[in-house]
């Protein structure tokens, strides 16, 4: 199980003197197991938030738009799969340069 924690912070407050980082807009944790995914908003800080063109709506207050892209690492299949296709492209590499150089072998001759 792979978990993912995103920390949405409001740029548009002052600065914590604590910490040094303004203060967070929300907290968004992501567990990826074997089921799927579950998505889960811990906590929400909805202070005053500037309005923008693209902006999403949730029961915590109002998030402008973040998109997270995750990738899956490829399998033991797909991993097979692109390896022979390497391997074909090496040895159809292999063969033309072959056939090239009996070419001019037999031209020079």
């Amino acid at each position: 199980m792979t978990v993912t924690e995103i920390e949405i912070y409001d740029t548009t407050q002052p600065k914590d003197p604590d910490t040094g980082l303004p203060p967070v807009k929300a907290r968004v944790k992501q567990r990826h197991d074997q089921n799927g995914t579950s998505l889960t908003t811990e906590q929400t800080a909805a202070a005053a938030t500037t309005e923008s063109d693209s902006t999403l709506e949730y029961d915590g207050g109002e998030l402008d738009e973040v998109t997270v892209t995750a990738t899956k690492t490829p399998g033991l299949w797909e991993r097979m799969k692109q390896g022979a296709a390497w391997a074909s492209a090496i040895m159809i590499l292999a063969a033309a340069g072959w056939i090239i150089f009996k070419i001019k072998k037999t031209l020079t001759t």
